[in-house]
């Protein structure tokens, strides 16, 4: 799976920066994403459904109350079902090399 972000037929559609791939999963922009299972990464989360946007927003865009930080751990899983994107959880070899890459991968649809 990792080398498919790296070298795959797709990987010029790749994202592999955090903030992107929040981003781009809750426009509904990706189809598929992959994340080392200790990814040491926190988000912004707002106390209301609106959930993550992205990493760096200290205040929520849509009621303007302050984020709390979040384990991304704890928020990924259930956004990518809630916009129905399969999220795989990687370990060992696969998880260093991604690791190396901010430990984080997808693939916009």
């Amino acid at each position: 799976m990792v080398d498919q972000l790296f070298n795959g037929p797709q990987s010029a559609r790749t994202v592999l920066v955090v903030d992107d791939t929040l981003f781009r999963l809750q426009e509904g922009r990706l189809r598929g994403a992959v994340a080392i299972n200790l990814l040491k990464e926190e988000c912004g989360n707002a106390s209301s459904a609106d959930g993550p946007i992205r990493t760096r927003d200290s205040t929520c865009p849509v009621r303007g109350s302050a984020r709390l930080p979040t384990d991304l751990r704890a928020v990924l899983p259930p956004l990518a079902r809630r916009y129905k994107v399969p999220l795989e959880v990687i370990a060992e070899d696969a998880a260093d090399r991604l690791s190396k890459a901010g430990g984080i991968g997808s693939w916009m649809k």
